[in-house]
């Protein structure tokens, strides 16, 4: 079952989109042969991103991720360029599109995870996938402010980081216009195997 959610918070600085999709696999018993378990953009101040660091913004988003596990007693998660590609395929067509949608290239995200040649586990929760749109700028530390801000604060978006996964991927592309931010967070637990 996959299911999906959009929260929209604005801020005096502007506003924010979030959307939250994950898919569930019925739990099953784990196999008798014990089966491995797995550029710069800154504004100029007139409202656009053409200048806060996409680098500082992902290293951002990253370590407040894992600061945020951590305040939830969980693992911190292994970065994987795979799932790193999963996230860049969407959030780039979301930037071109100007469209904040799980589907905005036509996939799932597990679609596009097994694209990237990631192997989900099979038992339970493989992936979740967080994304979001951001017309708020500042320093790469603000936006990344506001993104998390409105992830925390969005009850699916909370439990898909504070999930049992792994690895994560992430992602970050400015629209065209520089009006916006896309970003995305993939969850997944490598397999074959049973999730986590």
């Amino acid at each position: 079952m996959v299911t999906g959610l959009f929260v929209l918070i604005c801020l005096q600085s502007g506003c924010s989109a979030f959307g939250s999709e994950s898919e569930r696999i019925p739990t099953a018993s784990a196999p008798s042969n014990g089966g491995a378990v797995p550029d710069y953009l800154s504004t100029d101040g007139s409202g656009g991103g053409a200048s806060v660091s996409f680098t500082a913004l992902d290293d951002i988003l990253m370590q407040e991720l894992q600061a945020f596990r951590s305040t939830q007693g969980m693992s911190t998660l292994t970065r994987d360029p795979q799932l790193d590609e999963a996230a860049q395929a969407l959030v780039n067509v979301m930037a071109r599109k100007n469209d904040l949608s799980h589907r905005a290239d036509g996939q799932r995200a597990g679609d596009r995870i097994a694209a990237a040649g990631y192997v989900v586990c099979t038992y339970g929760s493989p992936w979740a996938e967080n994304i979001a749109r951001s017309s708020s700028f500042g320093t790469a530390a603000d936006v990344a402010e506001t993104i998390m801000t409105g992830w925390i604060n969005s009850p699916n978006h909370r439990r898909n980081m504070a999930g049992r996964f792994a690895e994560v991927g992430l992602a970050v592309a400015l629209t065209g216009d520089d009006s916006r931010i896309y970003a995305a967070q993939v969850f997944a637990t490598p397999g074959p195997g049973p999730c986590l």
